[in-house]
């Protein structure tokens, strides 16, 4: 007898969490985070280690979760790193600034990513599809709040619950 996962209520999940490198330099935190899943939190979206951890975890529980590099936000690829001519993108640019690009890779279909520029110069603009944290060994203090069924008011809410570690806060 199998079990229809679609009938299984998703959970929120809140917390609290502050993100520092291998030296204790803090990177960035969140208060009062939320995030929902399936029910023990199963969700492709974010980090799997992470989650692995953070799903055994119950209300006013903290733990310390150390990841290395490839466990947290993955290698740095200097293969994610391109130049486009400076006249291909919009007149108006800053540092930090993303855009959406193509990724084409043999036998696969074709992918879009977020690049974020990091160098503009006079014809050439640079471009980093790397996390900002990637290559980066990281400690996560993590205090679980709350655990509850979601709600209708939830499944409306117009920003998906599914956050962090992606869209840490950063310093």
């Amino acid at each position: 007898m199998t079990v229809d996962e679609s009938n299984k209520p998703k959970k929120v999940l809140s917390f609290s969490c502050t993100l520092k490198d291998s030296m204790g330099k803090i990177l960035g935190s969140t208060f009062h985070n939320e995030m929902m899943a399936d029910e023990p939190f199963v969700n492709t979206t974010i980090n799997s280690t992470w989650l692995k951890e953070v799903s055994v975890m119950k209300p006013g529980e903290k733990k310390t979760l150390s990841l290395k590099a490839g466990e947290a936000y993955g290698f740095y690829d200097s293969s994610l790193i391109i130049k486009l001519p400076r006249k291909d993108l919009p007149k108006e640019l800053h540092i930090g600034d993303e855009f959406p690009v193509a990724i084409h890779k043999e036998e696969q279909p074709e992918t879009t990513k977020l690049f974020r520029i990091t160098k503009i110069e006079t014809h050439e603009v640079t471009l980093d599809g790397n996390h900002p944290l990637a290559g980066k060994d990281l400690v996560f203090e993590i205090n679980v709040t709350e655990i509850r069924t979601a709600t209708d008011k939830d499944f409306k809410k117009e920003k998906r619950l599914e956050v962090l570690p992606q869209q840490t806060y950063l310093h």
